[in-house]
């Protein structure tokens, strides 16, 4: 679709790639609702998060989990924060910690709450014990 061509193109021009994570953040909120678009255009920033994470890191960890926690197949965010697993430990934060309530978010919870424990022991040590007692 053209939400890839249009990321390309902004990563062609210096000015633009600066303002490439308020396109998408933009983008998204124009397609909310729409979920075939937003779809489209969350697939079509996955497939370049390296140049995302290459350009700016934590503005790219921070779009991924205040935009994409409430609309993107977490399944697929996930897989491709894989390798990046700071940024994955966030997203997983953001989908655990910080949303609340719900049938869905149980099962969210059950289905990674070994993952995001796995990678609060390998980068926050500290924060594994009250993860662990406040929901236990």
């Amino acid at each position: 679709g053209h939400y890839g061509q249009a990321l390309d193109c902004r990563f062609q021009d210096p000015e633009l790639r600066e303002r490439v994570f308020e396109h998408i953040i933009t983008t998204l909120a124009e397609a909310r609702g729409q979920q075939a678009e937003s779809a489209r255009l969350v697939e079509a920033t996955l497939e370049r998060l390296p140049r995302l994470v290459a350009l700016d890191a934590e503005r790219c960890a921070m779009m991924m989990c205040e935009q994409f926690a409430s609309v993107a197949d977490h399944g697929r965010v996930l897989a491709e924060l894989r390798l990046y697993p700071e940024m994955e430990m966030q997203y997983l934060e953001a989908l655990l910690v910080r949303r609340s309530g719900g049938e869905d978010q149980q099962t969210l919870f059950d289905a990674h709450v070994v993952r995001y424990t796995e990678l609060l022991c390998t980068h926050k040590p500290a924060a594994v014990l009250p993860f662990i007692l406040e929901h236990e």
